[in-house]
C-alpha cells in the first residue's frame, strides 16, 4: 500500500491527494466523508504521547495538505495522554488543517480526559463532545 508520509514531491503527493479520500497507517486511520475529516487512533487503549501526537499531526497534514476541514475525532481507543502531548495538541502548529472539532467519547473515564485537556490546554479551535457518532457528524457538516 503506497502510504501518503513516504511522498517528496507536493506535486506526486497533490495527485495522490485527489484520488485518494481514505488514509491508514499503523498509528491512525482518516477519511474524508461529505467534506468532513473522520479521524481514529491505534493501537486500541492508546497512549498518547508528544511523539505519538508529532507524528500524528505529520501524517494528518500530509494527507490534508494543511486544508481545513471540521474534523471528527474518534477518541474511544484513547487511554492516556501525556501533559506534553496536551500542550502541543493546543498549539496552532497542530492544528492548522482543524477549522473546528468533535470528539466522539463512549465513557466516563475518557469524558474527563477530554474535559481536563480542553480545560487545561485549551485549543484554538472550538471542540465539541458527542457521544453519538452520527449527531457529531451532523453537527460539523454544519461548520464546513
Amino acid at each position: 500500500m503506497h502510504t501518503i508520509t513516504n511522498c517528496t514531491n507536493s506535486l506526486e503527493l497533490l495527485i495522490t491527494h485527489d484520488f485518494k479520500e481514505e488514509y491508514r497507517s499503523d498509528i491512525m486511520h482518516l477519511k474524508i466523508v461529505e467534506g468532513v475529516l473522520i479521524g481514529e487512533y491505534y493501537p486500541k487503549n492508546a497512549r498518547l504521547t508528544h511523539d505519538f501526537m508529532k507524528q500524528v499531526v505529520k501524517e494528518r497534514y500530509s494527507f490534508t495538505l494543511k486544508k481545513e476541514y471540521p474534523f471528527l475525532l474518534n477518541i474511544k481507543n484513547l487511554k492516556t495522554i501525556s501533559k506534553r502531548a496536551r500542550e502541543y495538541s493546543a498549539l496552532d502548529e497542530a492544528g492548522y488543517d482543524i477549522k473546528i472539532a468533535a470528539f466522539l467519547i463512549d465513557n466516563v473515564f475518557t469524558m474527563h480526559i477530554a474535559n481536563f485537556w480542553l480545560k487545561i490546554n485549551k485549543p484554538k479551535t472550538i471542540v465539541k463532545l458527542f457521544t453519538d457518532e452520527e449527531k457529531a457528524f451532523e453537527w460539523l457538516k454544519t461548520h464546513r
